[in-house]
This record gives structure tokens, C-alpha cells and sequence, in this order.
């Protein structure tokens, strides 16, 4: 056991996280068109699913049955512990600073910055409800240019080319 054995703990934490975590489909633009509460809500997400299987990455029982089975076991022990701390405290601070960026940015780039968050979320309302054709009423389709004027399209007779 030694620096070997953290490490292959510490690989093995990574690889149950990037197989057991992953973002809750629900936190997505349409349910948190403000950007700084998506990323909140993503932070909070992480953070959930990391402290339910905290337990699990650290695995203590493997290493400490009363005392520590070694001096070795309670390096790893103690390892696999603040790596699952350390990966906790990394989300929560950058996805909080990523998050009191953009209110701050917000903020100094528009005069009421409640305005802008509120127009987020209702467009994500509108959104949500879907477009509408109102369907039964007469409908026209025209050729416009680039600029919006309606022209008439040449007519192209049956084997000539355009």
C-alpha cells in the first residue's frame, strides 16, 4: 500500500462518480430559463446525488473494522474521504462563482436586471406551450426576396431550364 494505492482509490471514486452521477433531465432551459438559476439548480443536483453515495466512495468499512486494518488503510481510508469532499466543495464553488458571474454581469449590463431574468422566464413559458397554426383559416404562401417583397415566381414550362 502507499501513494500507488490512493491513487488506484482515487481513480476508482472517479470512475463510480462518471458512471452513478448524472444531471437530472428535468434541469434543463425550459424548466430554468435563467441562466444563473440552471446552473444552481445543477449545483444542487451534483451535490445531492455526490452526498447520497458518499458513503459508498469513501467505503470506510473496507479499511476500518473498529480500528484501522493498517498505518496503509488509513492513508487510503482517509484519502478516499477528502476526495469525495474535495469533488463536493469544487461544484459547489464553481458553480456558485460560474453563477454570481452572470447575475453579476447581468446586473452591470442592464438597468433592471429582474426584468431580463422575468423576460427569460417567459419566454421559456411561451415556449413550452408550443406554436399554434390556426388552422381553418385561409393561408397564403408568397415569394419573397431577401428585402420582404412579394414577387410572382417565373413560371417554368415542362423541359425548359431555369
Amino acid at each position: 500500500m502507499g501513494c500507488c494505492e490512493a491513487q488506484y482509490a482515487v481513480d476508482d471514486i472517479t470512475a463510480m462518480m462518471i458512471n452513478d452521477i448524472h444531471l437530472d433531465p428535468d434541469i434543463n432551459y425550459e424548466n430554468y430559463p435563467v441562466p444563473s438559476d440552471l446552473i444552481n439548480a445543477a449545483r444542487d443536483d451534483l451535490i445531492k446525488k455526490l452526498s447520497e453515495k458518499e458513503l459508498e466512495y469513501a467505503n470506510k468499512s473496507d479499511y476500518f473494522s473498529g480500528k484501522y486494518n493498517s498505518a496503509s488503510a488509513k492513508v487510503i481510508s482517509v484519502t478516499r474521504e477528502w476526495y469525495v469532499d474535495q469533488v463536493k466543495y469544487q461544484v459547489r464553488e464553481m458553480f456558485s462563482e460560474a453563477s454570481e458571474e452572470i447575475n453579476k454581469t447581468i446586473k452591470n449590463k442592464f438597468s433592471d436586471p429582474e426584468k431580463i431574468k422575468q423576460a427569460n422566464r417567459d419566454a421559456a413559458k411561451f415556449l413550452l406551450r408550443g406554436f399554434k397554426l390556426p388552422l381553418g383559416l385561409p393561408m397564403r404562401a408568397y415569394h419573397v426576396d431577401k428585402n420582404g417583397n412579394i414577387y410572382r415566381p417565373k413560371l417554368f414550362r415542362r423541359g425548359t431550364r431555369a
